[in-house]
């Protein structure tokens, strides 16, 4: 009987040998605590951990969460470097659109206003013409012929031109 049950002590020895030098399911044995803000970081929950059926946190499973945490960090990082560069192309167009609005907006006005380069400008014009031509027409000059005279000019200079090309002289 003797034999036996140092057979089975040599078993039981060499068997937890066996799962002492297995790194792997040592660390899943290993108790560890949990870190619930590591867990709320990776969107999982505190008892979603264990092994054949029993609920606690192992050396595995906390290996498992920091891997998944870095990768959810980097992931984000990514997410965000992202939209910063959308957001940075989006902005650099936003800006350059209003820059050319202000530009042809500018050159609009000098054109109509005026500015330190030009010396004309087409309102500088219009509003010359517009106090002028009134008062040019409300004034009559030795010599202005209203449009009726214009006219009777004309068909004058119309017989006068025709009896020249007859040989016609009076």
């Amino acid at each position: 009987m003797k034999d036996w049950k140092n057979y089975l002590l040599l078993t039981v020895g060499l068997s937890a040998l066996a799962i002492l030098s297995c790194r792997t399911y040592v660390d899943k044995v290993t108790p560890a605590t949990r870190p619930l803000p590591a867990l709320a970081y990776i969107n999982a929950e505190p008892n979603d951990f264990g092994l054949f059926g029993f609920r606690f946190y192992s050396l595995a499973d906390a290996r498992e969460t920091k891997y998944q945490v870095e990768l959810k960090h980097r992931s984000e990082r990514l997410r965000l470097n992202r939209q910063l560069k959308d957001d940075s192309l989006f902005h650099g167009d936003a800006i350059n659109s209003v820059d050319y609005s202000i530009e042809d907006s500018e050159i609009f006005q000098d054109i109509m206003i005026g500015s330190d380069k030009t010396d004309i400008s087409i309102l500088g014009i219009l509003a010359g013409a517009g106090i002028t031509l009134p008062i040019g027409r409300a004034m009559k000059r030795k010599g202005d012929l209203d449009p009726k005279e214009v006219e009777a000019e004309k068909a004058k200079a119309k017989d006068e031109g025709r009896k020249e090309a007859n040989g016609e002289n009076a």
